[in-house]
């Protein structure tokens, strides 16, 4: 993943994605901060395939009336179209629905939100050996102190009593 909060998600375009490079732009993070996020490239392979396939099937496929059809088209032919959008086309301004519904399609109970996978991304960062600061500039935090939190996290997770 590429651990985006919630916001940067929804303003994410088409083209602030470069596959080539394997590199995200974050137009406009927390604070109005603008960065870059890499891509690894499994994720690279994904984001092609929602791009060609269910990106297109939102786009083109799924709608019933023409109208709605060519308006999608036009949407996309600017190319700066936004990369997460809804069932019609539009800027997709809420996650969770789309995240619950994907749960249930890949049969996963455990109940999680949006956030949660970001502090995941950054757990599994920190205990591959990311230096901290390296993930604080991943995850767009302008204070270590925010990042430290995870750290706290890992280290709990990681103690035992035993040793």
């Amino acid at each position: 993943g590429c651990g985006l909060r919630k916001m940067e998600g929804t303003q994410l375009n088409l083209n602030d994605i470069d596959l080539n490079k394997k590199l995200l732009f974050v137009r406009k993070g927390k604070g109005g901060k603008q960065r870059y996020v890499p891509i690894a490239s499994k994720h690279a392979e994904d984001i092609r395939s929602y791009i060609t396939e269910g990106r297109e099937w939102f786009l083109h496929e799924h709608y019933a009336r023409d109208y709605t059809r060519k308006h999608a088209k036009r949407k996309q032919a600017s190319g700066d179209g936004a990369f997460f959008i809804s069932q019609t086309g539009n800027r997709l301004t809420e996650f969770y629905p789309r995240l619950t519904y994907l749960k249930e399609k890949a049969g996963i109970e455990k109940q999680f939100g949006l956030h949660s996978l970001r502090h995941s991304i950054a757990t599994h960062l920190l205990q591959s050996g990311m230096p901290i600061e390296e993930i604080a500039k991943f995850l767009g935090h302008s204070s270590l102190d925010s990042t430290q939190i995870y750290t706290h996290l890992t280290i709990t997770i990681n103690h035992t009593p035993d040793g």
